[in-house]
């Protein structure tokens, strides 16, 4: 066709397809996985559309990790949340069924989330989508495995995080969510070097050179960490 010289030109005639949007009523204020432009919370303004990780394209690929473990080591996990809990690893090693391991107590107890920031971590990766409540995680179907290593204040020491990161490896997870920045620790440092998981790190919310003023895990120059930052719904670094 594009050598007959009455045919401008010639393509394939693809099939298309709707991206897979869930039903979960509160999707719409979650504008870091789809950005409209429209307003997503009330008397703010509106977003920048396109600022978002374009989830509807990924989950056109899957909405799954598949039997992916993906650890957060942060301050536990509201472990009765009805947007969460389907969605939590468990074990019965200690005897009694756990949904993770609260690293702070010297017995085996469930990591109940006392401060909030872990729940919400472990909302953005993997709250049940599509099942008509709440909002969305990026996996709508996944294994989250809670690990608390820091308190009620948001702070923990750096041998809780490494026994944590250790756990975590050492019952199969994959990825590792590290939420939490601190100095450097050799200990730590040796760990993530012989973890085959991938560690996931905050860079933090300063808007500072980490190359001037490192902080860690996000820091260290190894080939399965990956430092991250959060941005607002306009596109600019995050406070």
């Amino acid at each position: 066709y594009s050598g007959n010289p009455a045919v401008a030109y010639a393509e394939p005639d693809y099939y298309v397809r709707a991206l897979k949007t869930p039903d979960d009523p509160q999707f719409w204020r979650q504008w870091g996985l789809s950005n409209t432009g429209t307003p997503f919370k009330e008397n703010t303004s509106p977003g920048l559309s396109g600022a978002d990780i374009s989830a509807l394209h990924g989950w056109n690929e899957t909405t799954a990790t598949h039997g992916t473990i993906i650890a957060v080591l942060d301050t536990g996990v509201d472990i009765g949340h009805p947007d969460l809990a389907k969605n939590l690893w468990s074990s019965s090693e200690s005897g009694t069924i756990l949904h993770g391991i609260n690293i702070l107590e010297d017995k085996p107890v469930e990591p109940w989330d006392d401060y909030g920031h872990g729940t919400h971590c472990a909302g953005v990766i993997g709250m049940i989508g599509n099942n008509g409540e709440g909002g969305t995680g990026v996996a709508w179907n996944t294994t989250i495995m809670p690990i608390k290593v820091l308190n009620y204040f948001g702070n923990g020491k750096l041998s809780d995080m490494a026994f944590g990161m250790a756990y975590a490896t050492m019952h199969d997870a994959s990825v590792i969510s590290c939420s939490f920045g601190g100095e450097y620790s050799r200990v730590m440092e040796d760990i993530i070097r012989q973890s085959p998981a991938l560690f996931v790190c905050s860079a933090g919310n300063n808007e500072v050179d980490l190359n001037r003023y490192p902080q860690y895990p996000a820091c260290y120059n190894l080939s399965n960490v990956i430092a991250v930052v959060a941005t607002d719904a306009q596109d600019h670094l995050s406070d």
